[in-house]
């Protein structure tokens, strides 16, 4: 699988974009990192979906690779609240200018999760594409996924059919492919709890402190 290169921790946020766009010249590709906003910490649910989009917007139908790194938004995370058997599924929806009778199979679709820090955490297990009237699909497909999978991104690359028109909107979605209630959980990321717990430990000693005087 042809991946962007990764640029370091340190500043992966910071140069994530820069790195991309290097990787998309390069490739003869078109790359962009979309945050996404998972809802507020706590919120659980078996479906994010559909968050539009408007990177994709105005991007012709000319054979183009597409990478889409989506990051969810103030250093959130997912984690997933149950083991399953089912595929937990990430989606693309674009609509086109165009209306053919049937839109052209998109090719070369993977994807991966990756961490906080950018690192692949589990490959999708498919790539595939739906087909519709002026409708494109194209879904990575992880099996047999854990409970307690923790992730930051979704990664996501599919090379566009090549004809007229170009693309008019576009939404992402995430999702378990049984329909299980509230399994994905939107949770802060590590650094974020520990220092809420350093919070609570330095209140409680303040508290002992002052009982003490």
């Amino acid at each position: 699988m042809k991946t962007t290169p990764y640029c370091g921790s340190t500043f992966y946020y910071s140069s994530l974009a820069a790195c991309l766009l290097l990787a998309a010249i390069a490739s003869n590709a078109s790359a962009a990192v979309i945050e996404i906003d998972p809802g507020p910490v706590g919120s659980s649910f078996n479906v994010l979906g559909d968050v539009p989009f408007t990177e994709l917007n105005g991007q012709a139908l000319d054979g183009s690779t597409i990478t889409l790194d989506f990051v969810f938004s103030d250093q959130k995370l997912l984690v997933l609240d149950a083991t399953t058997t089912d595929l937990l599924k990430a989606q693309v929806i674009f609509l086109t200018d165009t209306n053919p009778a049937e839109f052209p199979v998109q090719t070369g679709v993977s994807g991966f999760l990756s961490d906080i820090n950018g690192q692949n955490i589990l490959d999708a297990t498919t790539g595939s594409s739906g087909t519709g009237l002026n409708t494109g699909l194209p879904t990575i497909a992880f099996n047999n996924v854990a409970d307690g999978l923790l992730f930051h991104d979704v990664h996501l690359t599919f090379t566009l059919p090549t004809q007229n028109g170009a693309i008019t909107s576009a939404s992402f979605k995430i999702f378990l492919d049984d329909g299980t209630p509230n399994v994905l959980r939107v949770v802060p990321e590590p650094s974020s709890l520990a220092l809420l717990g350093l919070g609570g430990v330095l209140v409680a000693r303040r508290r002992r402190h002052w009982k003490s005087l």
